[in-house]
């Protein structure tokens, strides 16, 4: 059985889309000079709060006028992008951009001493795993393998010694040995996923079984 894969699109039109459903921001101010820069990126306002200049898209994805958005007390000497993430001597970061312009939060359990990113959207620390943010539950960091198959950058099938995650949903009943990706022969967009016991759908999602197989 064949599928797209789709996790990628999923989540760009996520992050695209939704915030539209509502943006959240800052008071804008009148006076720049209520707002002191600070670094490259960042600028500390009167109260001793930290803020990002950033804008908004408008429903034609037009970019709107700078406003203020106040991000976590981020210890600005130390702070690293690291793409989708970020991180300083305190904690780990979601940096990203959406249509209600950058946003930044704390990935909350992250621990910057051994936080890494690999691919796009993913990062480890020494015990747990994110995907888009979003923490994968029961998987061993020290365990961790992208399953052969994918691209270095942009995959969506990772595993442990006994589980297999799509995204950072787990892949319940798969054999994590034997889990495979095969890109189709005559579409290298298309993966084929299977283990010793099922060709796997994750295309198709049942709340009561899973993700849809088919028995070999």
């Amino acid at each position: 059985m064949r599928f797209p894969n789709s996790a990628f699109c999923l989540t760009l039109l996520i992050s695209a889309f939704l915030p539209f459903l509502g943006c959240t921001r800052s008071p804008r101010q009148a006076k720049e000079d209520r707002y002191l820069k600070v670094g490259d990126k960042f600028h500390r306002a009167k109260d001793g709060k930290l803020y990002v200049k950033t804008r908004a898209l408008d429903g034609d994805l037009k970019p709107g006028p700078e406003f203020y958005r106040e991000v976590p007390a981020i210890d600005v000497a130390s702070y690293k992008s690291l793409g989708w993430y970020a991180k300083d001597r305190k904690n780990v970061y979601i940096e990203h951009e959406t249509s209600c312009g950058l946003s930044i939060s704390v990935l909350e359990a992250a621990n910057p001493a051994t936080f890494s990113v690999f691919g796009y959207r993913w990062g480890k620390d020494s015990k747990h795993v994110w995907q888009n943010g979003i923490r994968l539950e029961g998987i061993k960091a020290g365990e961790l393998v992208v399953v052969p198959g994918q691209g270095p950058q942009f995959f969506d099938y990772v595993r442990d010694a006994t589980r297999v995650f799509y995204g950072y949903q787990e892949i319940v009943g798969a054999d994590a040995a034997t889990f495979s990706c095969e890109k189709a022969a005559d579409d290298p967009g298309t993966v084929i996923t299977s283990d010793k016991n099922f060709i796997w759908n994750t295309s198709e999602w049942n709340d009561g079984t899973g993700f849809a197989r088919t028995p070999k």
